[in-house]
């Protein structure tokens, strides 16, 4: 986002009309929100995965015109973030941005502009380029863009917005077209908006591993599929899984740990797997479950491996006041 736009900025954003053919020119607030917030989420993360960030750019939203609905925004690059400064673009792009000799991007242009790099790089500025970019997102069918878009380019969110877009537009029966230009031919009609929709863009994460103290909540002393509830004894963050040593679990079951009848909190030593996915360029957990049960109270059941694997984090209790004094581990 640019940090601060003056008028003279707004005077340089390149024109991005979302034009919608309607009967009569309106739409409900919340319809332009969607479609202008489709435009910003694209362009965002545009920025985010193609540029790597490094621009400073915005989406600026100007007067209706009439003729149909036509929201008038434009893609305001105003330079490239380096070194804490922005330098303001006025010609070559390939000075400044080094990624723009990849492959992974200059396939990615090509694909949704029709243009190569250079097209750009000779006399036209970024914000020509994330403004064709935009524009081949939202009229080029989904099945199309998944043939060209690079995998290590992530546009999952990107595609998203988009297909909230349209299914907008699909659920408001008074849209029988949607164009980005000023004409009046609405390139992309009714019969294809579904074409560029997706269902949601999954991904697979590596699981994060944590090994905690931690004092039992709420056990779970029948044989079902619930989560045990526990608190980090460093943390106090409260930790809510599954429990998936089934070897601890039978023993917990019949008896062979059990727990306390003083009003002492119950402790156990745990592995945690936090189970993620991508979902649409963002991610999230899609299970908590322990593991390995090291030790239940006084009794350890297996030891700590000593050389722990480098994706796990043992969460370490607290330094006493007398380890800090020391500096004492």
């Amino acid at each position: 986002m640019v940090s601060s736009i003056q008028a003279d900025d707004a005077k340089l954003a390149v024109r991005l009309p979302i034009h919608i053919d309607v009967p009569e020119h309106f739409l409900t607030a919340a319809d332009y929100l969607v479609a202008v917030d489709s435009i910003n989420v694209c362009l965002n993360e545009l920025n985010k995965r193609a540029f790597e960030g490094k621009l400073e750019c915005s989406l600026l939203v100007f007067p209706n015109e009439e003729g149909s609905f036509k929201g008038i925004t434009g893609v305001l690059a105003k330079g490239v973030k380096k070194s804490g400064q922005v330098i303001v673009i006025t010609g070559a792009l390939g000075g400044f941005i080094g990624f723009a000799e990849t492959d992974s991007f200059k396939g990615l242009v090509k694909g949704l502009t029709k243009h190569e790099v250079n097209y750009y790089q000779m006399g036209e500025n970024v914000g020509s380029m994330l403004h064709d970019m935009i524009v081949g997102l939202f009229t080029i069918e989904n099945e199309q863009l998944e043939k060209f878009i690079p995998h290590d380019i992530n546009l999952d969110k990107a595609i998203k917005a988009k297909s909230e877009f349209y299914h907008m537009c699909i659920k408001n029966q008074r849209v029988r077209g949607v164009g980005f230009d000023d004409s009046e031919n609405f390139p992309i009609q009714r019969n294809r908006f579904a074409f560029h929709t997706s269902k949601d863009r999954v991904r697979p994460v590596a699981s994060d591993f944590l090994i905690y103290d931690a004092v039992i909540i709420s056990p779970v002393d029948v044989d079902k599929d619930i989560k045990w509830e526990l608190e980090d004894r460093v943390t106090k963050a409260p930790i809510k899984a599954y429990m998936r040593d089934d070897a601890f679990k039978k023993s917990f079951l019949n008896g062979e740990y059990p727990l306390k009848q003083s009003r002492d909190d119950d402790h156990m030593t745990v592995l945690v797997e936090y189970k993620k996915q991508e979902k649409n360029g963002e991610v999230e957990i899609k299970e908590v479950s322990i593991g390995t049960v090291y030790s239940f109270n006084d009794t350890e059941i297996i030891p700590i491996p000593a050389n722990l694997p480098q994706n796990v984090v043992f969460v370490r209790p607290s330094e006493t006041p007398m380890d800090k004094l020391w500096g004492r581990k």
